[in-house]
């Protein structure tokens, strides 16, 4: 049996957030749009390090570790209702300790990590004084690790790094970079890889340019392409095994991605209020557009795929709090959940602006950078094809052919078959239904 519902006392705590966000989150985004992802100068922690303290002591800090971590273990269908809540403020992961990519990282180094590399790398994550960045995607292969060129060779001891990655999030903020490299090209295709933790100082990490997110101001996060010339990492910054990057890399990514779609469930909400207030707000020739009928049908629309959305995104989520990790049922809906994460953050944001008229496509709403971000999720963490193409396979094996050339619910067989079965009923039906003679 499937149940989404939370304790009452969770309940009460998510009421809080929203109240949270709103007063004292939102104005953060206003004046400081750009600063969340970086190390704050004093005059700004003096600001933010009291909004960190009140939700520590309201216990909703770093939800997505276990209590062993410095988290509160949640589970992802509490935290799907936690990043509806904060994602559509720019400061709000960071003010809760779940913002990305730092999060996906803490999350393999406290599955992989050594004990002496959760205490200098995953602590400080955890208590908010550092930044890191996940160097995977290629500017040749993209997101396809069987196409990484980017090598770590054994030199002694250490590792020698050499090669290019792209959008590197927040490589200029980062106190370490994650970067995953091709260490044995001769392995099975999937374990040819392994990970590294190394110091942003390390020399000869290189910054060939510094990219940004399309339409992103000047002052915003860096996606910058690195190169990696010669870079020695020594023994201990190994994560895992070596040949074991892949399979570090899908935990990683697997969580991401479900925590993508949990955030656009969220921009998707906060759009879609905004549509209802606009339309009850504003009038057309005497009428208010919520009197509208193609109007209605906008609302019901994006309603209708929010609500599904959201459905969905919770029974995933709630499959992997029941224990089934990711499993190939839970990463065939995760991957339907990534697909879909574009579609309705799209839909719902492009119906929403629209409703606005004039002032939706202007500065002064939000609309901008939301509708910037649409496309993202058809990106991010691997395109929409892939995912596409993986669900599919994982939803197949569930399936079998037909025994021949005909489908197994060809309806001439299935009447022979059920005239077969029932033969004696029908013998019976026609004789009683028969004329009596004369």
């Amino acid at each position: 049996m499937w149940d989404f519902s939370t304790e009452p006392e969770f309940e009460a705590q998510l009421e809080w957030m929203r109240e949270f966000v709103v007063a004292e989150v939102a104005p953060l985004d206003l004046l400081w749009p750009h600063h969340h992802h970086k190390v704050p100068p004093p005059w700004l922690k003096k600001v933010i390090d009291p909004l960190k303290d009140q939700v520590r002591e309201r216990g909703l800090w770093a939800c997505h570790l276990g209590p062993e971590l410095g988290g509160r273990g949640f589970g992802q269908v509490k935290l799907s209702l936690m990043n509806e809540i904060i994602s559509p403020y720019s400061w709000g992961p960071t003010i809760f300790g779940v913002q990305g990519p730092d999060t996906g990282n803490a999350e393999i180094i406290a599955h992989y990590g050594t004990p002496e590399q959760k205490q200098r790398y995953l602590q400080p994550l955890l208590d908010g004084e550092l930044f890191s960045a996940f160097s995977m995607t290629e500017p040749h292969g993209g997101s396809d690790p069987l196409g990484f060129r980017c090598a770590a060779v054994q030199d002694g001891s250490d590792w020698v790094i050499n090669g290019e990655k792209f959008f590197t999030s927040n490589s200029e903020e980062a106190a370490f970079l994650i970067v995953i490299a091709v260490t044995d090209p001769d392995a099975d295709p999937y374990r040819r890889m392994s990970m590294f933790l190394v110091p942003r100082d390390t020399p000869g990490v290189e910054m060939v340019r510094r990219t940004q997110y399309m339409n992103e101001d000047p002052e915003g996060m860096d996606h910058a392409l690195l190169r990696y010339r010669d870079v020695r990492v020594a023994a201990d910054g190994l994560l895992g095994e070596a040949g074991q990057g892949f399979e570090i890399a899908q935990t990683r990514l697997s969580g991401g991605r479900i925590h993508h779609a949990m955030r656009a469930v969220g921009q998707a909400q906060y759009a879609f209020d905004m549509a209802c207030e606009r339309v009850l707000s504003r009038t057309l020739r005497g009428s208010r557009l919520a009197d509208q009928q193609l109007v209605q049908q906008a609302i019901a629309e994006s309603y209708a795929q929010i609500e599904q959305f959201r459905l969905f995104v919770l029974r995933a989520a709630w499959r992997i709090d029941q224990g089934q990790g990711y499993s190939p049922a839970v990463r065939r809906d995760i991957a339907v959940a990534k697909v879909l994460s574009a579609q309705v953050a799209h839909d719902v944001t492009r119906r929403a602006m629209h409703l606005h008229g004039a002032l939706g496509l202007s500065n002064e709403m939000p609309f901008g950078s939301m509708w910037s971000l649409a496309p993202g999720y058809a990106v991010w963490d691997g395109p929409t094809e892939s995912h596409l193409s993986s669900a599919a396979r994982l939803i197949l094996r569930e399936h079998v052919p037909a025994a021949d050339d005909l489908p197994s619910q060809w309806l001439p067989r299935r009447v022979e078959q059920a005239r077969a079965k029932y033969a004696d009923a029908l013998a019976e039906q026609a004789a009683q239904e028969s004329p009596v003679s004369a």
